[in-house]
Formats: structure tokens, C-alpha cells, sequence
């Protein structure tokens, strides 16, 4: 969908075209085995959201090129961040689901990026017959695989602390919640429970200018707080 616009615009040829979609290919080609190797020590939740975060970067970046070799590589950008998309979210899916309803989670994953590639021709297709701009639509694009980034990174966040809390028999419930932290916490918490939170990991000097959420919590909140590390 997005080649033959930028042929267009940019008076491209068939060489730089198939340049383009190559240096796209061929990122994912490099990364993903070395994408399987480090989410083994890295973790598969942190080298997703990094992955995902590339790949909006890279589609952002298209809508401010302006010329063949920025395209290049920006889109370079963009195929390395996909890179660790694939495998990650098939080894995280195997992860997560037993026997009988993995084969038919990876059927789905599989399916769901058919249709959604299907999905993106078609709404870009209406998006550029009523006029708005390709720049926007790359734009919006790369806006909406850093809101999935960032989603992904607090469910998965909130899966893993619930694992942890099942295999130690501690009861739980996760509850999302969309404002200021300490208030927040301070306002579920009340004053009958124990806040558990995890230290802050900012430098010390960021700390003294901008402060921690940790210890906004201990200022606010009237029951008992234990931070670690």
C-alpha cells in the first residue's frame, strides 16, 4: 500500500523501490535470531515493547522524510523493530496457553496479522480517497504502535506479577486505573492494607529534581508502605 504512494510522490524508480522494500525485509531477516537469542537474557516482554516502539519510530519518521534515502532508512528502522515482534509473540503465546489451545492461539496470532494488514489497506485506502494526506496516515500509524507498546508493557506487566502472586497462594486482583499514581494507590489502599512497591530505578539526581513515585506514595498515603528493591 505504502511503496506505490511513495513512488509516486517522490518520482521513484523500480531499482530504488525494490531497495526500499529489501532494506525493510532484510532488517527483519538480520534481527530475528538475534531477537530470540537476547530475549533470553533481556526478557521477551521488555525486547516486544522495544520492538514495537522501533517499528512506530520508523513509520513516524516516514512522514517526515523527504527524499529516497530517508525512506531507506527509516523504513530499515521500521523492519528492525518488527524483527522482534515475530518471534517474540510466538514464544510468549507457547508460553502462555496449555496443549490443546496452543496450536489454536498461534493459528489466530497468525491470522490476526493477515487481517490486520488487510485492515490497514483498506482504512488507509478511504483515509487517502477523502483526502487526508499519506504523511498522516504513517504519522498515525507510527502513534499507534507506541500506544500498543505501552499497552503491552503494562498487561504484561500485570500477568507477571500475577503468576507470581498465583504460585505463592496470594490472593489477587488486577485493577487499571488512569490518573496520577500516588493518588491512586493512596485512594484503593485506604488505610487497612499494605503497599508493596518496587524502588524507584531513577539516578539520584533525578530523584532530588523530579522526585519518585515510591515516596509521593509514602507522603500521601496513610497505611503502611514497604518499597524493595
Amino acid at each position: 500500500m505504502l511503496l506505490p504512494i511513495l513512488a509516486q510522490n517522490f518520482s521513484l524508480g523500480f531499482s530504488q523501490i525494490g531497495f526500499i522494500k529489501a532494506a525493510y525485509t532484510s532488517a527483519m531477516w538480520l534481527l530475528e535470531i538475534p531477537a530470540g537469542i537476547l530475549s533470553e537474557s533481556l526478557g521477551e516482554r521488555r525486547l516486544l515493547v522495544l520492538g514495537i516502539m522501533g517499528s512506530g519510530i520508523g513509520f513516524f519518521a516516514v512522514s517526515f522524510t523527504e527524499g529516497y534515502y530517508g525512506i531507506l532508512l527509516a523504513l530499515f528502522v521500521a523492519g528492525c523493530g518488527a524483527a522482534f515482534q515475530h518471534s517474540l509473540c510466538s514464544s510468549l503465546i507457547s508460553k502462555s496457553f496449555g496443549e490443546p489451545e496452543r496450536r489454536i492461539a498461534l493459528g489466530s496470532y497468525n491470522a490476526s496479522g493477515d487481517i490486520g494488514k488487510l485492515a490497514f489497506t483498506l482504512v488507509a485506502s478511504l483515509l487517502l480517497g477523502i483526502g487526508v494526506g499519506w504523511q498522516n496516515i504513517t504519522l498515525g500509524y507510527g502513534l499507534l504502535a507506541a500506544a500498543v507498546a505501552l499497552t503491552i508493557w503494562i498487561l504484561l506487566s500485570a500477568k507477571r506479577a500475577g503468576k507470581f502472586m498465583r504460585r505463592t497462594g496470594i490472593q489477587y486482583q488486577n485493577i487499571y486505573r488512569v490518573g496520577d499514581p500516588s493518588e491512586i494507590i493512596k485512594n484503593e489502599a485506604g488505610d487497612n492494607h499494605i503497599v508493596i512497591m518496587g524502588a524507584s530505578s531513577k539516578n539520584p539526581l533525578m530523584k532530588f529534581f523530579k522526585g519518585s513515585k515510591p515516596l509521593k506514595v509514602m507522603e500521601v498515603c496513610p497505611c503502611p508502605i514497604l518499597i524493595v528493591k
